[in-house]
């Protein structure tokens, strides 16, 4: 049985205003609240590097396609352009669903409303009405027209999945200073009440957590990782009349090093018995360092010549020549304050 033309040309037209009632709301919804939508864009995992072109050219090409559907002559044309920013919307959706470690919304109005899920479901709807559309349209022309459906999906599906792995790239080799933030909250497992706001955290190793105090700096607090247990350990070194003012420890199992950068001097010794030994005293003074293996400290002081944030790396098997790195912080402004930050 044949569709009357009248019928067919009714057809074509409802789903045609269909698409424009869609697209005029989607835009106006996003030009109306640009700001928000443009942050969400940066939030997603698809979209971040490109998040400022993508918020301008979204609702732009959704209003083009509208006034390509609402013209007959270019009426076919709307619908294959509607149809794969349709497509390319639901593959968004499909990588968000299976490849992405968040599932972001940017979607405003009453389509917020919908679950991922729900809105994929929606947007395969308005797909399969393009095609029905198209074909309906050019009886005569159904192989091209199938073959030009084909293409066009599979052109619309690539292009958001480059678009992802560019995106990906960019964030990750050659970033633009845009950072994404976790769309979840971290899930408190196990607590533990240290009575106390003068612990920090000093290293782990095989499943313990190792807290040093501030009011105690010769003793370890050390838990397991489900902070059931807890043991106090009470370290010895072989010179206690140093003047130490600023004792600060860290954990390279299986050694700990003690250190106060205003004596300035550094103890080193082995978790096993907790025992530490002197290994330097004398210039410089520091005021941050990171054990980076078992022989060499990392530091940070001031450089008496510039008074300026220098990096340096004793070797605690020579420790007469200490290295200076003056070139790895540059200075902005007064190379203090311009250059502080944490040593990790």
């Amino acid at each position: 049985m044949k569709i009357p033309v009248s019928y067919k040309t009714t057809i074509v037209y409802i789903i045609c205003l269909l698409y424009t009632l869609l697209f005029v709301y989607a835009a106006m919804s996003k030009i109306l609240d640009f700001e928000n939508f443009k942050v969400q864009l940066g939030q997603s995992p698809l979209l971040s590097a490109y998040a400022d072109y993508v918020a301008l050219a979204v609702p732009t090409f959704e209003l083009i396609i509208c006034g390509l559907l609402l013209v007959p002559k270019s009426r076919v044309f709307g619908l294959f352009f509607a149809y794969s920013l349709m497509v390319m919307f639901t593959a968004y959706i499909y990588i968000i669903l299976n490849f992405s470690s968040f599932v972001p919304c940017s979607c405003g109005g009453i389509l917020e409303d919908m679950s991922w899920s729900q809105h994929m479901v929606f947007n395969l709807v308005f797909i399969l009405l393009s095609i029905i559309a198209v074909l309906i349209s050019q009886p005569n022309l159904k192989k091209i027209n199938f073959i030009f459906i084909a293409c066009t999906g599979l052109l619309s599906i690539a292009f958001i999945f480059a678009l992802f792995y560019m995106s990906e790239n960019l964030i990750h080799h050659n970033n633009n200073f845009t950072r994404r933030f976790p769309h979840f909250p971290a899930v408190q497992t196990q607590e533990m009440d240290l009575k106390a706001d003068s612990y920090y955290f000093v290293g782990s190793n095989n499943g313990k957590i190792y807290l040093g105090n501030y009011t105690a700096p010769l003793q370890i607090l050390e838990m397991d990782n489900k902070l059931k247990t807890q043991t106090i350990h009470n370290l010895k070194i072989n010179k206690m009349k140093l003047p130490f003012t600023s004792i600060q420890i860290k954990i390279d199992a299986p050694y700990f090093y003690l250190i106060d950068g205003n004596v300035p001097c550094i103890f080193k010794g082995t978790i096993s018995n907790w025992e530490a030994s002197y290994i330097m005293r004398g210039d410089p003074y520091f005021s941050q360092f990171v054990a980076t293996d078992s022989s060499h400290i990392a530091f940070r002081t001031i450089l008496k010549k510039t008074k300026t944030n220098t990096l340096g790396l004793f070797n605690l098997n020579d420790t007469i020549n200490i290295a200076f790195e003056p070139k790895l912080i540059q200075k902005q402004i007064d190379g203090v304050f311009d250059t502080d930050g944490q040593m990790l």
